[in-house]
C-alpha cells in the first residue's frame, strides 16, 4: 500500500514493510486508533481482518526467509516438477478413462438398483468432467515462464523451506492429514 498518500494506521510492521489497516480490512475511529474486533464481531465475516493480518505477516516472514536462505524455486526445479505432473496427469488420465469404460459397462446392468444407476451415473458425469478439462488444458496451449513459476514455485518453496526448518531445528515442522512434515 502506498503510504504517502493513504491515511489509514500502520497497525502492524514486518521487517521493512509497514501494513495499514485498509490493506486488511480494519476498522479505525476518528482519531485512527484501530478498532480490535471481538470474537463476535469476526465470527461471520468473510475476511477476518486480524486473519488477514497473519496471513500478510506469516507471507512477508516465509518471503523474508526464502530469499535469504536462496531457497526461491528455480526454473530447472520448475520445469522438474512440471514435467513430473505431466506424466502424472497423463497416467492420471488413463485411469480415469478406464473407469470411465468400466462404468459404461456396469450401467448397462439391467439388474442394477436405482440407487446404484443414480451413483454411477454421478460418478460417471464426475469423471466426464474430470476428462473434459484435461483435455481443455491441453488445448489451451503453454504456460508462460512467470504462470509456470505462479503455479508450481509454491509447491517447491514451501517444501525447501519446511525442509530448511527441520534441517536447523529438527523436529516435526508442521502436521498434514498424511502426517508430519518431515
Amino acid at each position: 500500500a502506498d503510504l504517502s498518500t493513504n491515511t489509514s494506521p500502520v497497525v502492524a510492521q514486518i521487517l521493512d514493510r509497514k501494513i495499514i489497516a485498509d490493506e486488511i480490512g480494519l476498522k479505525y475511529d476518528a482519531n485512527k486508533v484501530p478498532i480490535i474486533p471481538n470474537n463476535s464481531d469476526t465470527s461471520s465475516v468473510v475476511n477476518d481482518p486480524i486473519d488477514r493480518l497473519c496471513d500478510l505477516v506469516m507471507k512477508e516472514a516465509w518471503s523474508d526467509y526464502l530469499e535469504k536462505n536462496k531457497l526461491k524455486a528455480t526454473d530447472l526445479e520448475i520445469q522438474e516438477y512440471k514435467n513430473y505432473m505431466d506424466q502424472f496427469m497423463a497416467k492420471q488420465t488413463i485411469k480415469w478413462q478406464k473407469q470411465l469404460d468400466e462404468l459404461d459397462i456396469h450401467l448397462k446392468d439391467t439388474a442394477l438398483t436405482q440407487k446404484e444407476r443414480d451413483r454411477d451415473e454421478k460418478q460417471r458425469s464426475t469423471l466426464l468432467r474430470i476428462i473434459n478439462r484435461e483435455k481443455q488444458e491441453d488445448k489451451t496451449g503453454k504456460l508462460t515462464s512467470e504462470e509456470l513459476r505462479s503455479v508450481y514455485g509454491p509447491f517447491i518453496e514451501s517444501w525447501k523451506f519446511d525442509k530448511s526448518i527441520y534441517e536447523k531445528y529438527g523436529g516435526t515442522v508442521g502436521m498434514t492429514k498424511f502426517g508430519p512434515v518431515p
